[in-house]
């Protein structure tokens, strides 16, 4: 089942590449800076263009970009073997166009924190790779607005990673817009056992929207879960995998398979369990299902449970179910605030 004024810096050659020696010290923008690369090749060793540093912004605009021919950086920015904090920068804009797929473009591992703070627009745009992903690692973002989009795949993929929790949290005071094309807006997953993996979200207008070329390339806007027929099959894994969506007007999820899939095969006592409120209105809408649960049917299984809450919900589906629930652990709880809300869709319900 699974950009602004830009300036040229220092140290490029033939003006389009920069060797990791060259970002090897933390930096400090004195004006807009646009990296730009085009190489072919590869190197073990020099795989991510900010590793472990930090970056002080001054409030000027940092452009990324990678073409079609670039074979070289698998990763933009990455806390591996250290915290990390990028604050202060207008626009952090980011295109990734190389040919080859990659590990998350804005990169967690290994219990470290990679920091986006005091950032004026969040925009990363990806052909092949993942915009943000952590891997028993936190990614944290405070930003003015924030737009995700990946052409192939996920946008946000949190997973934890031999024992090391994992999670991303977006502040935003305005708008959140995550978009992915053949693959989920938002994935957490447990593929290894851990504590505890964790999303939050929080802005004004939110956006979750999974797109498809195909049927067979359905798949969710929000998706939890534990087993992947690629990773660990037939192995569910033992984690915490929570989900926390609050938007101050509007939040709006649409999937092409369901909007909201969450699903716990594993027998370990370790729950599934998401909110999604809204001073607003909330919309889950998927072609297939609006919003589906999913637990084990074995004695003792973890529950899967999700909360909705706004003053205005509307769940939906084109075809067979708005709501699914699957098993007795699976429960759904619709919250409102006042009290003198309004459902508009919420029909038909599938119980199995």
């Amino acid at each position: 089942m699974f950009k602004p004024n830009k300036t040229a810096v220092a140290g490029l050659i033939c003006g389009l590449f920069v060797t990791s020696a060259a970002l090897a010290q933390d930096i400090s923008l004195s004006s807009d800076v646009s990296y730009s690369f085009a190489k072919d090749g590869a190197s073990p060793d020099e795989y991510a263009l900010f590793q472990n540093k930090n970056l002080e912004g001054n409030n000027y605009n940092l452009t990324i970009s990678t073409q079609p021919t670039d074979k070289y950086w698998t990763r933009l920015i990455v806390a591996q073997g250290q915290n990390i904090t990028f604050s202060n920068i207008g626009t952090l804009s980011i295109e990734d166009h190389a040919s080859r797929y990659s590990d998350g473009l804005i990169y967690a591992q290994n219990d470290n924190t990679l920091s986006l703070d005091k950032i004026g627009t969040l925009n990363v745009v990806s052909d092949e790779a993942l915009p943000i992903q952590a891997v028993g690692g936190k990614v944290e973002v405070n930003a003015d607005t924030v737009s995700l989009t990946a052409y192939n795949g996920n946008a946000i993929m949190v997973q934890p990673n031999a024992g090391h929790e994992a999670a991303v949290a977006l502040n935003v005071s305005g708008d959140i817009n995550i978009e992915a094309t053949d693959g989920s807006a938002i994935l957490i997953g447990a593929l290894v056992d851990s504590s505890s993996t964790s999303l939050s979200l929080a802005g004004n207008n939110i956006f979750i929207v999974s797109k498809a070329t195909s049927a067979e390339n359905a798949q969710f806007g929000v998706v939890l879960y534990d087993e992947d027929e690629t990773w660990n099959p037939g192995d569910p894994a033992d984690a915490d995998l929570s989900l926390s969506i609050h938007a101050n007007n509007l939040l709006e999820i649409d999937g092409a398979y369901a909007g909201v899939y969450l699903s716990r095969i594993s027998n370990a006592f370790t729950d599934s369990k998401a909110s999604f409120s809204s001073d607003g209105k909330i919309s889950i809408h998927g072609d297939v299902c609006g919003l589906y649960l999913s637990s084990s049917d074995k004695e003792n299984s973890p529950a899967v449970e999700a909360t909705v809450d706004a003053p205005v919900i509307d769940i939906a589906s084109d075809n067979s179910s708005a709501v699914h629930l699957q098993y007795e652990t699976s429960k759904l709880l619709l919250i409102s605030t006042p009290s003198t809300y309004e459902i508009l869709m919420i029909v038909p319900l599938l119980l199995t």
